[in-house]
């Protein structure tokens, strides 16, 4: 079944590309927001939520594009393939850690955490016919992709309530963690075409899969906005 998928899929990239009447690599700026999670604060008597203290996580992304205007489905009018890479972000975090004297001695530590994203992905997108202007490809559609992402722990500053430094801990519950997901995106969006290139807006979802939904920061819903520019290199 899985050969059937792949086979069916490489067709219609290949009918697209070759149908293809606009081929070349946009350059996008990103404007998500990651939904993590509520972190519980479990060092005291009594539970507490944990407030998250950004849900904006920028971005920047490459793609090269295929571009097929005056298509109707199952032939996707914009299509790509590229690569996106997430500013770190900043959320509480709720986590236990070892002391180096007592290896059996945890603490519960009510802190922060900084996770760096990164993904690769394919988008296909559908035109939606329009009478608005003949330079204006709107369109609708989805993606799959993979997510790779690194994130570590940030230890509270010591205070009169807390009275730890860095060097009490074992420096392995601090080093960063690295995973990764699969994950499918749906998009809608814009491209406008001018004399030498295209303004592109789209807002999406990404749905990432298999994450845990219950352990910071693996977030496994993120939305936004991505505006850019495309540059056609061979018009055919």
């Amino acid at each position: 079944m899985n050969k059937v998928i792949f086979t069916g899929l490489s067709c219609l990239l290949f009918v697209a590309y070759t149908a293809a009447q606009s081929i070349g690599i946009s350059a996008f700026a990103l404007a998500f927001s990651a939904r993590y999670p509520d972190q519980i604060d479990q060092t005291g008597y009594t539970e507490r939520t944990m407030g998250h203290l950004s849900s904006f996580s920028p971005g920047i992304r490459i793609e090269g594009n295929w571009i097929l205007p005056g298509y109707s489905f199952p032939v996707s009018g914009f299509n790509g393939i590229g690569f996106s890479c997430f500013f770190p972000h900043t959320d509480s975090a709720f986590f236990t850690a070892n002391t180096k004297n007592n290896t059996y001695n945890t603490v519960d530590i009510a802190g922060t955490a900084v996770c760096k994203r990164f993904t690769i992905n394919l988008r296909a997108a559908y035109e939606i016919p329009q009478n608005f202007s003949k330079f204006l490809l709107l369109h609708a559609g989805w993606g799959m992709g993979f997510t790779h992402y690194s994130s570590r722990y940030i230890l509270p500053e010591k205070t009169a309530t807390f009275n730890y430094v860095l060097d009490d801990f074992d420096p392995e519950v601090f080093l960063p963690e690295k995973n990764g997901n699969p994950f499918i995106e749906l998009l809608f969006g814009g491209a406008y075409e001018l004399e030498k290139f295209s303004f592109i807006a789209q807002y999406s979802v990404n749905l990432e899969l298999g994450a845990d939904r219950t352990t910071h920061p693996k977030d496994f819903i993120r939305h936004g906005l991505t505006a850019g520019v495309y540059l056609p290199l061979k018009k055919l």
